[in-house]
């Protein structure tokens, strides 16, 4: 995947990856967590809100490398079952410099592969500016 960097980044910008989830991730979850939830077992469970949250501070992660997701507000407006494939669409909202460090606030949408709304939300994330090398001559 592709590295983005802060300052080529402008508002509006859209990122898009298709997930989808494993049986295994569940398991991992249910008995990491104790989850006792029934929605989450079955032949066709739904995913667990928790591992869609992570799944985008992953896709964070991997665009931006030394980023850091500070908050996600999120509603969740349908499940996503196991066996659905999932589209998370970041966008850009502003972005701005505070203390050395990038800050860009996210809107997020996710749809299913009907095209059906899951999830919205916004995530704010800091992330490191690039840094310039001088080089001084003597």
């Amino acid at each position: 995947m592709k590295k983005m960097f802060f300052e080529s980044l402008r508002e509006g910008t859209e990122i898009h990856k298709k997930v989808k989830f494993e049986e295994w991730q569940i398991n991992f979850y249910i008995n990491l967590s104790r989850d006792k939830n029934s929605i989450h077992g079955g032949p066709n469970p739904v995913v667990p809100g928790i591992l869609i949250l992570f799944k985008i501070a992953e896709l964070v992660f991997q665009k931006f490398g030394d980023s850091m997701v500070t908050e996600i507000i999120s509603k969740f407006k349908k499940p996503l079952f196991l066996k659905q494939k999932a589209f998370i669409i970041l966008k850009i909202k502003e972005k701005g410099v505070h203390n050395g460090r990038g800050t860009i606030i996210f809107d997020i949408h996710i749809r299913n592969d009907h095209n059906k709304l899951l999830f919205v939300g916004n995530s704010k994330v800091i992330v490191p500016l690039r840094q310039t090398i001088a080089v001084v001559a003597k």
